[in-house]
């Protein structure tokens, strides 16, 4: 008989055997700040969520989300062939996000092929960066509108419900 050779332990347990949270929830739409929180306090930076049926790992703690956008090591990618769920044919054929992750966007590549189409989306989004265009001007403008727009509708529905609507600064905006 030979003799066997111990396992190391994981870190974690596995994702199949955690409790996920639902991600989409009633929470996550209109508190998605504490929703965060909570899983910060629960799970740490990393938690087990269910999207949409599907488990999995979302990173919550802000030094793991820049490390893994940074990557400088490659150790994250971000293609979806490389996600396990996906590779093993966990995730369902009708999973209304498979569309968004199967695209072909920098969202969804890694190394020469992300920094090509992220050089597309820098190119076209560059007159609005610069302050001093025209471009840029009108978007800020339109912006400001909009959110201004929305604020009301906002604060008058608060107000017909009988809730307090918002603190005004010292420049009459809401804090």
């Amino acid at each position: 008989m030979e003799p066997q050779t111990p396992q190391a332990e994981p870190a974690h347990p596995p994702l199949e055997a955690l409790a996920v949270q639902p991600l989409l929830n009633h929470d996550y739409e209109t508190r998605p700040a504490v929703f965060y929180e909570r899983l910060r306090e629960e799970y740490g930076p990393v938690a087990p969520v269910d999207v949409l049926g599907v488990p999995a790992w979302l990173v919550v703690g802000y030094t793991q989300t820049l490390d893994i956008l940074r990557d400088a090591r490659g150790n994250w990618s971000r293609r979806v062939g490389t996600w396990r769920a996906y590779r093993d044919g966990a995730v369902p054929a009708d999973w209304p996000m498979l569309p968004v992750v199967e695209s072909d966007n920098c969202g969804f590549r890694d190394g020469a092929d992300s920094t090509r189409l992220r050089g597309a989306w820098s190119e076209g989004l560059r007159p609005f960066q610069d302050r001093s265009r025209p471009e840029a001007k009108a978007l800020e403008q339109a912006v400001r509108r909009y959110a201004d727009e929305l604020l009301t509708v906002i604060a008058e529905s608060a107000a017909r419900q009988g809730r307090p609507t918002c603190r005004r600064s010292t420049r009459g905006r809401c804090r």
